[in-house]
């Protein structure tokens, strides 16, 4: 049985367009059958697990398409508060999450992303690459001690004081 989907396209004429390859969010299964609409988006009933789901992009157990929030997500680590995220949100994509929606997606992200990347150990050799920037640190540390009131002389530095 093919199940469609139908979209309105702008002149107000309806095309139907299969879906293709449905599968359970939550189990996996093939085994559905259409149950409706809610809010223009169309829902979906698995006959193996029992449960409804929705044909919206999003993860199982979540109603925001996983673009969305990884668009909050990218707009919170760039340094914009949850107050502007929601805002350029609803800008956007027209959706209105509440603070304490983008709250745990950023708290159950930030946890796989920590988890996933404990298991990544970079690769590195013996050799390290400079470029053309050079900084001369002890220079450096005594210009930041006299600007917070250490009065200590100035170190020179090897390169100064063998030729």
């Amino acid at each position: 049985m093919t199940i469609y989907k139908t979209y309105t396209k702008l002149n107000g004429i309806a095309a139907k367009v299969p879906y293709t390859d449905i599968k359970c969010k939550l189990c996996g299964s093939k085994n559905i059958i259409r149950y409706g609409t809610f809010r223009g988006i169309q829902r979906f009933f698995c006959k193996d697990c029992q449960r409804k789901f929705a044909d919206n992009d999003a993860l199982s157990e979540m109603q925001t398409p996983t673009e969305q929030v990884g668009a909050a997500l990218s707009m919170y680590y760039e340094g914009h508060s949850l107050n502007k995220v929601r805002r350029l949100l609803s800008q956007i994509y027209n959706s209105y999450p509440s603070d304490s929606s983008v709250y745990r997606w950023l708290t159950r992200f930030t946890k796989q992303a920590v988890q996933e990347i404990k298991e990544y150990q970079p690769k590195v050799g013996d050799t390290w690459v400079a470029d053309e920037t050079m900084l001369d640190m002890v220079r450096i540390s005594d210009q930041i001690g006299r600007l917070h009131g250490a009065n200590r002389p100035p170190c020179r530095s090897k390169s100064a004081t063998t030729g």
